[in-house]
């Protein structure tokens, strides 16, 4: 054991004793570039359980709210947050997490209920879970090219004869992500575009930036597949109008399962010539699903 988990272990055993209130305030600090100020708490402590009335403050001038209890007195610590974020500037975030400032001209508002167990930074993830209600507002992404998974969708635009879409401006939407064993999963949702195409998404991503089972679906809007070249136009009618990307990979180096696109043309293309055989080949690529569940 290092001198810095002895350390921990014995702060650990003193809290397991407190008992009282805490009220505390800081006008202002500065973490990893994060900007934070008004920095409220208040909470009540009883035999190492931690009730937390108020942590509040405001990140880069977004207001952030976090309650609930942390439980310091089983071998074990347990935790059991809200936490409520409004009007988050997306593009200073993402200029911090990945160096991408400037592409994300939106902000977020989340709804976070966090429940997890041990204090250790390096094994906290594994016992996490979480889920999330978000919202964005109106905005634009500002280069969908440059970041590898949003250009996914921009590649296979490409090859679809679709005009070039660097800034993808949107509407405001809501969207759900449950956290479960270091996965990510994100619910079925969408982005509506501004005269261009709808983009959807659904999928599971690892905490570990492994994407598993995750796919785009893109919905050209009717101007928009006007301007798409004639080739473009009739592989989206094949397709029902809606272009479906698995995608592989990991977050930083995603690729486009290409060849499930290509079945996913074949199978749409012969429902267009024969809903009957359309039928079978459902049937066909369900028989692996049935054998997994059993």
């Amino acid at each position: 054991m290092t001198a810095g988990e002895k350390g921990g272990r014995r702060a650990l055993a003193l809290l397991r004793n407190l008992s009282g209130k805490v009220a505390a305030q800081v006008g202002h600090f500065e973490r990893v570039n994060w900007e934070g100020r008004d920095v409220v708490l208040e909470a009540t402590a009883h035999k190492g359980k931690v009730n937390i009335g108020r942590l509040s403050a405001f990140l880069d001038g977004a207001p952030v709210k976090v309650f609930g209890e942390v439980d310091l007195s089983a071998e074990q610590p347990t935790f059991d947050l809200q936490v409520h974020v409004k009007d988050l500037p997306l593009d200073k975030t993402a200029q911090r997490v990945s160096h991408h400032g400037g592409i994300f001209q939106t902000s977020l508002g989340a709804q976070v209920a966090l429940h997890g167990s041990g204090l250790d930074p390096s094994t906290l993830s594994a016992g996490l879970e979480a889920r999330a209600e978000m919202s964005l507002s109106d905005g634009v992404v500002a280069g969908m090219d440059a970041m590898p998974l949003l250009s996914i969708p921009g590649q296979v635009l490409m090859l679809l004869a679709a005009p070039y879409v660097r800034d993808y401006e949107f509407y405001a939407t809501n969207f759900g992500v449950t956290l479960r064993n270091g996965v990510l999963h994100f619910d079925k949702a969408a982005l509506r575009g501004k005269d261009s195409f709808d983009l959807g998404w659904e999928g599971e991503i690892g905490l570990d930036g492994r994407i598993r089972g995750f796919q785009f679906e893109m919905t050209p809007q009717s101007a928009f597949l006007g301007r798409m070249g004639s080739d473009g136009r009739r592989v989206m009618d094949f397709m029902g109008g809606t272009a479906v990307i698995p995608v592989a990979g990991t977050v930083s180096s995603p690729r486009p399962d290409m060849n499930a696109l290509r079945q996913a043309i074949v199978r749409s293309a012969v429902k267009e010539a024969s809903p009957e055989l359309g039928d079978i080949l459902d049937i066909i690529e369900s028989l692996p699903r049935l054998r997994d569940k059993r």
